[in-house]
C-alpha cells in the first residue's frame, strides 16, 4: 500500500479546497445570518468572536474581519458612534392633533374619585366661585403662587417673564372641581424664563398649568434640571397646551419618603405639549424629558416630544418613561421623534419606556424595585427615528398592553427581564420584537418583519415603507391598504386614535384609524 507524505501536493491541495468550502460556507451562514435577521446583535457577535479567537485562531479571525468590512457591522458601542442621515421631518406646528391647540382647552373636568380627565377644545370660561388674579411681572408671579387659593385662576398678561432662583414654591392645595390654575389667555402669549434648577416645585394637590411656554436660561446645562418638580402630595397635576424648551427632564415626578409615611403625586395629566431641547445637552445629569417616577395612573396624551440628546456620560437618554414600582400608566396618541432637528451624531435614544434605566429600591413605592411599573398602556403612539435603540422599551414591566402604535425607523421593541410581560398586537414597526433576560411578550397583527416571509426578509421588503407613503419623512398615507385597513383585530374598546377620532370594528392596524374622521397628517 503506497504510503503519502503530509507535505505531498496532493493533501495540501485538498486541506486548501476544504478549508476554502469551510470558509465559504462560513461565509455563507454569516450572510443568510445577517440579511435574515439583521437586528440581532451580529456586529457584537462578530467582535465578541474576534476577541475570544485572538491571534490562536488567525485564519478565523481574518474570516472575521473581512466580513466586517464587507457588511460594516458594528458592535452596540461603536453604532452609537455612527452618523445616520435621516430626510427633514415636520414639526410641531404640522401636526394638527399633538403639541398645543390654538383654540385652548375647557375647564379640566374631575371624575367622582377627584381623578382629572382630558376635556374638549374651547373656551376657557370662568365659573361663580372661581377668582381672577391677573399677573404682569414676575414679582407678581411669584406672589400670586405663593398666596394661592382654591379656585384662584392666576392669569400672566402677554410678555416675557424671567425667574433666577432654586426653585418656584407653591402656596395652598387646591381642591377636585377648584384647582390653582396658573395660564395665559392664549399659547404663545407668555414666554417664562427660568435659570432655576427645579423651575415650579409642585408639592400640592389639584393645580393646573395650561398655555404657556416656558424655557431653561441657564448658562450650565446641568442647572436648568426641571421646569416642573411634582412631588409627594401633588395628586391630580395636570400640564396641558404648553411648551417646554430646553431642560433636562422637563417634567420630574417623584415621591417623598419619611418616617410620617411615603406619599406619591399620583394621577397627573400631561396632554397637549411640546417637549423638545434645541441642542445636545451637555451634561452627564439624567435626560428623560417626562421623568415620571412612583407615580400610579399618569396620563401622557396628545404630546410632541423630540430631540433628547444627552451629550456626556452614558450619553443614553430616553423620551418619556414611567417607573419605580409604579402602575397603571398610560402613553397614548403621543408623537415621539427621537431626532428631529439635531442630529443623530452619537448617543443613543429610546422612545417610550416602562422601567426606563431602572430604579433603586429606596425611591420605588413599597421601597421595592422587582417590578418598575405594572399594567401600563402605550396606544396610538408613533414613535419614529430611533435608528440606534428601539422605540418601546420594557424594562420589568408587568402586564403591559402595547397596540396600534407606529414605529418608524427604530430597532423595535425589548420585553426585558422577568418580571416583563407584554400583550403586543395591532402595530406597525421597523425593527424585532425580543425578549430578553427572561422577559416574555404575546403578538398577534403586528405588521413588520416577523409578518414577511423568508423572501422579502432577504430583499428588504419588511419595514414601515412597505405601508405608508414615506414614514421616515412624516408622511403616513397608508399605501398597503388591503394589510392596514381594518385589519385589526376585534378590540372592544372604542378608545380615540392618534388624530383624536373614535375608533370602529374592526380597527386598522396602526395608529390611525383612516376614514373615522378628519385625517391629522402633515401637509407635505
Amino acid at each position: 500500500m503506497a504510503f503519502t507524505h503530509p507535505g505531498s501536493r496532493g493533501l495540501r491541495t485538498y486541506l486548501l479546497l476544504s478549508g476554502l468550502a469551510a470558509h465559504a460556507a462560513a461565509a455563507a451562514v454569516l450572510l443568510a445570518w445577517m440579511l435574515l435577521f439583521p437586528d440581532y446583535g451580529l456586529g457584537d457577535l462578530l467582535h465578541k468572536a474576534k476577541q475570544r479567537f485572538g491571534d490562536s485562531h488567525p485564519t478565523a479571525t481574518a474570516l472575521i474581519d473581512a466580513t466586517i468590512r464587507v457588511t460594516g457591522l458594528q458592535p452596540a458601542s461603536r453604532a452609537a458612534k455612527r452618523t445616520v442621515t435621516l430626510p427633514d421631518f415636520p414639526g410641531p406646528d404640522e401636526w394638527p392633533a399633538q403639541g398645543p391647540q390654538a383654540e385652548g382647552f375647557m375647564r379640566v373636568p374631575y371624575d367622582e374619585l377627584g381623578i382629572p380627565q382630558q376635556a374638549a377644545q374651547g373656551p376657557f370660561l370662568l365659573g361663580p366661585d372661581d377668582e381672577l388674579v391677573p399677573v404682569r411681572d414676575a414679582k407678581g408671579l411669584l406672589n400670586a403662587l405663593k398666596r394661592a387659593k382654591p379656585g384662584q385662576i392666576i392669569t400672566l398678561a402677554p410678555g416675557t417673564y424671567h425667574v433666577r432662583r432654586r426653585a418656584i414654591g407653591l402656596g395652598s392645595a387646591g381642591l377636585p372641581g377648584r384647582p390653582i390654575v396658573v395660564r395665559a389667555e392664549h399659547p404663545g402669549d407668555v414666554r417664562i424664563e427660568l435659570d432655576t434648577l427645579e423651575g415650579f416645585y409642585v408639592d400640592r394637590p389639584y393645580w393646573v398649568f395650561e398655555n404657556l411656554s416656558i424655557h431653561g436660561a441657564c448658562g450650565n446645562d446641568s442647572r436648568c434640571e426641571h421646569a416642573f418638580h411634582v412631588v409627594g402630595d401633588a395628586v391630580g397635576t395636570v400640564l396641558r397646551n404648553n411648551e417646554l424648551v430646553d431642560f433636562n427632564a422637563p417634567l420630574k415626578v417623584n415621591g417623598l419618603f419619611g418616617a410620617e409615611g411615603d406619599r406619591f403625586p399620583d394621577f397627573g395629566l400631561v396632554h397637549n405639549n411640546n417637549v423638545y431641547n434645541t441642542r445636545v445637552r451637555k451634561t452627564g445629569n439624567p435626560v428623560t424629558l417626562l421623568n415620571i417616577n412612583a407615580g400610579n395612573g399618569w396620563v401622557v396624551s396628545a404630546n410632541f416630544i423630540a430631540d433628547f440628546a444627552k451629550g456626556q456620560s452614558n450619553r443614553i437618554s430616553y423620551a418619556a418613561f414611567m417607573k419605580s414600582n409604579s402602575s397603571d400608566g398610560v402613553f397614548e396618541r403621543n408623537l415621539v421623534v427621537c431626532h428631529w432637528r439635531l442630529p443623530p451624531e452619537g448617543g443613543v435614544r429610546v422612545g417610550l419606556s416602562f422601567g426606563g434605566g431602572g430604579s433603586g429600591a429606596n425611591i420605588s413605592r413599597q421601597r421595592s424595585n422587582r417590578t418598575e411599573h405594572t399594567a401600563g398602556i402605550m396606544r396610538n403612539n408613533i414613535i419614529a427615528r430611533c435608528p440606534l435603540d428601539v422605540g418601546i422599551y420594557l424594562n420589568k414591566a408587568a402586564r403591559t398592553q402595547i397596540y396600534n402604535n407606529a414605529l418608524i425607523g427604530t430597532t423595535g421593541i425589548d420585553v426585558r427581564f422577568a418580571t416583563s410581560t407584554a400583550s403586543i398586537h395591532n402595530n406597525i414597526l421597523d425593527g424585532r420584537i425580543a425578549d430578553r433576560d427572561g422577559g416574555h411578550h404575546s403578538a398577534d397583527n403586528n405588521l413588520g418583519a416577523r409578518s414577511c416571509s423568508w423572501f422579502a426578509r432577504v430583499f428588504g421588503g419588511c419595514s414601515s415603507a412597505d405601508y405608508y407613503q414615506a414614514p421616515l419623512s412624516g408622511d403616513l398615507r397608508v399605501t398597503a391598504v388591503e394589510r392596514v385597513i381594518d385589519q385589526g383585530n376585534n378590540d372592544p374598546r372604542r378608545e380615540l386614535d392618534f388624530c383624536g377620532n373614535p375608533r370602529h370594528a374592526p380597527t386598522d392596524i396602526g395608529p390611525i384609524e383612516y376614514g373615522a374622521g378628519p385625517l391629522c397628517l402633515p401637509t407635505l
